[in-house]
């Protein structure tokens, strides 16, 4: 009983400062989009945001706002097209989720460039950092 109360203090003390961890401040989020065969775009594999290897590549963990580098590879089933890695700068905004596509000029899929399909609100984000106080 006496090897438990010590790691229960602990467990107390840490227990504020993880919960205000990533979630504390507003966040944006970059991740993989979706497949489009009418706007020549595929997925891509985000590897790295920062220099920092990712833990998912298709989801990673959400990041500060402000600007990033973001590395993205793509790869087909039949191999590696053109070259394999490219890095796109994106200017992080507040609450926001950017979706990082491959985009084929034409249909051949010979070259691509690394491009945003979409940007979207983060609700959740939105409503805890951006709620209107007059409303209330």
């Amino acid at each position: 009983m006496r090897v438990w109360m010590p790691l229960a203090a602990a467990a107390m003390l840490c227990g504020p400062a993880w919960a205000q961890g990533q979630f504390s401040q507003p966040w944006g989020i970059i991740e993989s989009g979706d497949r489009s065969a009418i706007r020549n775009e595929e997925p891509v594999a985000i590897s790295r945001i920062d220099g920092r290897s990712t833990r998912s590549t298709r989801r990673p963990d959400p990041v500060e706002p402000g600007k990033r580098t973001v590395q993205v590879t793509f790869s087909t089933a039949r191999g590696v097209v053109g070259r394999p890695d490219r890095t796109i700068e994106i200017h992080v905004q507040p609450c926001k989720r950017y979706r990082v596509v491959a985009h084929f000029a034409t249909s051949a899929r010979s070259n691509w460039e690394p491009a945003i399909s979409a940007i979207e609100d983060i609700g959740e984000c939105r409503r805890r950092f951006f709620q209107d106080k007059s409303a209330k």
